[in-house]
């Protein structure tokens, strides 16, 4: 059951889009992206946007295949899911290569925000934060359908460079509830805050979307007693950084207060005072999620997280006098010069956790990510870090650890370029290392420099970022200071 789902058929729109999301039912609904897009582009009055999943060849809202839609879009929220959505399109008869059809095919999210491993497929991508874009493309396709050029839109057909775009939080919360997503039943997805004022240097999301920009209380409140009203069972808070927003203590308060149930991302340790533990305590958190991403010394400065070890452990002290009965724990592996000591770290850590804690978590493979001060940086060798990743399993088998091949292809399509691309046509159908080794060598292409380097930053040539390239520069040299 959904509320809030469009009534247009797609015979009432001028322009027909069908709205993709390479992934299920459950994951799709459960994007605020995705949610927030399909909300956008039926507003506009002469446009029908209807939803597909990789669970359907027919559409949500019609049941209808898409030859019956005019465009294509499509939410990719990260590259793995690129394979996916092309071997759909192909089964379901949508000719890949851009050249070869008529129907337009535009992708958008963080996933494709490198365009170029898109770009012998893709027809245009979003860049950056698209809500403001959206009415202006749709501006183009009502008009100049072969017009491309706008801020914040990169075509694949002229290779023009375009600007990575920034908006306010007026859209980012779910109009549409489900009662089958990933969170329970009807959760209302709310953005509290875009941006984020640290500077880990490996996140694609913390040096792409500066300045920080918080949503109004009088908003927040606003929309939560509208969305509960048609029907809303829990809030779903979103944010690079929420809990550093300047007014969650309280509106966390209220929502215990009146027994709503909240569920919130990774918790900044420096937040965690007991009277925040109290509260997340008395809403219901069971699990509480915490990323250090490292346990070792030098690591936390290489990657500009310091947390000490003493802090976590600390939390993990005090949650339980709380009412919370498990700490969730995010580390990443595989960074360069990465080493039996680091995985110890990790393992001694997290037995340390276990002390006063159930503990779960995730060990993953560090993957460069572009417009970063590590986009130039190599992944460790991977039989190396399969090496350290048995370690870490062995020591704290509470934890799932990242597979490095899978990493290894995702930071192919990471930091691809246009040859990428055309391995991505000719692979897609089997989401396999070896075989995408094998297919690559056909093409006279060494896929080891996406992997190992060294490596060009061509993407830095399309896309203008809000941060100067200094700042990457200069994050890399500070990193690099760390292990001199």
């Amino acid at each position: 059951m959904e509320i809030g789902r469009t009534n247009k058929r797609a015979s009432d729109g001028k322009i027909r889009i069908a709205l993709l999301y390479p992934g299920t039912y459950k994951e799709a609904v459960s994007s605020l992206g995705h949610l927030i897009t399909y909300q956008i582009l039926n507003e506009d009055e002469e446009t029908v946007a209807h939803r597909f999943t990789l669970d359907s060849p027919f559409s949500i809202e019609e049941g209808l295949p898409l030859k019956a839609y005019d465009y294509v879009f499509v939410s990719v929220h990260y590259e793995p899911q690129l394979p996916k959505l092309l071997s759909y399109l192909s089964r379901y008869g949508f000719p890949l290569r851009r050249e070869e059809r008529e129907k337009r095919l535009l992708l958008g999210g963080p996933g494709v925000w490198n365009p170029l491993p898109s770009s012998s497929f893709a027809d245009a991508l979003f860049i950056g934060e698209s809500e403001d874009v959206f009415p202006r493309v749709l501006d183009l396709l009502h008009l100049h359908p072969e017009d491309w050029k706008t801020d914040g839109l990169y075509s694949t057909w002229n290779g023009e460079s375009t600007s990575f775009t920034l908006h306010d939080l007026s859209f980012a919360y779910s109009h549409l509830l489900s009662d089958n997503t990933a969170y329970g039943r009807f959760p209302l997805f709310l953005e509290v805050n875009r941006g984020c004022r640290f500077a880990c240097r490996f996140c694609l999301i913390g040096w792409t979307r500066k300045p920080q920009r918080n949503r109004k209380l009088s908003q927040v409140l606003e929309i939560v007693e509208d969305h509960f009203a048609r029907g809303a069972e829990k809030v779903v808070f979103i944010g690079s950084d929420v809990m550093n927003y300047p007014h969650i203590e309280r509106i966390l308060e209220d929502l215990a207060a009146f027994s709503i149930p909240f569920s919130i991302p990774s918790a900044r340790i420096e937040r965690l005072t007991d009277e925040m533990l109290s509260i997340l305590g008395r809403g219901g958190i069971k699990t509480l999620t915490v990323a250090p991403e490292a346990a070792d010394e030098r690591r936390k400065l290489f990657i500009a997280k310091p947390i000490p070890n003493e802090d976590v452990v600390d939390i993990a002290r005090r949650a339980r006098s709380f009412g919370i009965r498990r700490l969730k724990l995010y580390f990443v592996l595989g960074f360069p010069d990465s080493d039996e000591k680091e995985a110890l770290s990790i393992v001694n850590l997290v037995r340390e956790v276990r002390k006063h804690i159930p503990v779960t978590g995730t060990v993953s493979v560090f993957v460069p990510k572009p417009y970063t001060p590590f986009q130039h940086l190599p992944m460790e060798d991977l039989d190396k870090t399969r090496r350290l990743l048995k370690i870490v399993k062995k020591g704290a088998p509470w934890l799932d650890v990242g597979n490095v091949k899978r990493a290894a292809l995702q930071a192919v399509l990471s930091v691809g370029d246009e040859q990428v691309s055309e391995l991505l046509l000719r692979a897609h159908k089997n989401y396999n290392y070896f075989y995408w080794r094998r297919v690559a060598r056909e093409m006279g292409l060494d896929i080891d420099r996406y992997i190992y380097g060294p490596r060009e930053t061509p993407w830095m040539e399309k896309v203008r970022t809000p941060l100067p390239r200094r700042a990457l520069k200069e994050g890399l040299e500070v990193a690099a200071e760390v292990y001199r």
